[in-house]
C-alpha cells in the first residue's frame, strides 16, 4: 500500500514537472503521458507553487474520487491503490 502511494506521488511529481508557466497571464498546461489534461477549474500559481485540481489527475489513473463533507476527507480509489486526503492535512494515506 505504501509503495503504491509512493509511486503515485512520484508520478504526480513527474506530471507537475511538465507543468509550464511563462507568465502570470499565460495558461498553465499539465501533460500526462504526452497529452494535456483539461480541468474544470484552471490551475493557478500561488506564492510560487502551481496548484492543480487533483480529481482530473486521479481520474487519469482510472481512480474513483469521492468527497465526504462530514469528515472533510477526499478518497481516490483505484484497482491496486487507495489514497485518502483530509482537507488541511499535509499528509496522505
Amino acid at each position: 500500500m505504501l509503495r503504491s502511494i509512493i509511486l503515485i506521488i512520484l508520478s504526480l511529481l513527474l506530471v507537475f514537472s511538465f507543468a509550464s508557466v511563462s507568465s502570470a497571464n499565460e495558461k498553465i498546461t499539465v501533460i500526462f503521458n504526452g497529452e494535456p489534461i483539461y480541468f474544470d477549474q484552471e490551475p493557478v500559481v500561488e506564492d510560487g507553487t502551481t496548484l492543480v485540481p487533483m480529481r482530473a489527475i486521479f481520474e487519469k489513473y482510472n481512480m474513483t474520487v469521492d468527497f465526504f463533507n462530514e469528515t472533510k476527507t477526499i478518497t481516490a480509489k483505484g484497482t491496486n491503490k487507495n489514497i485518502s486526503l483530509v482537507l488541511g492535512s499535509k499528509t496522505a494515506h
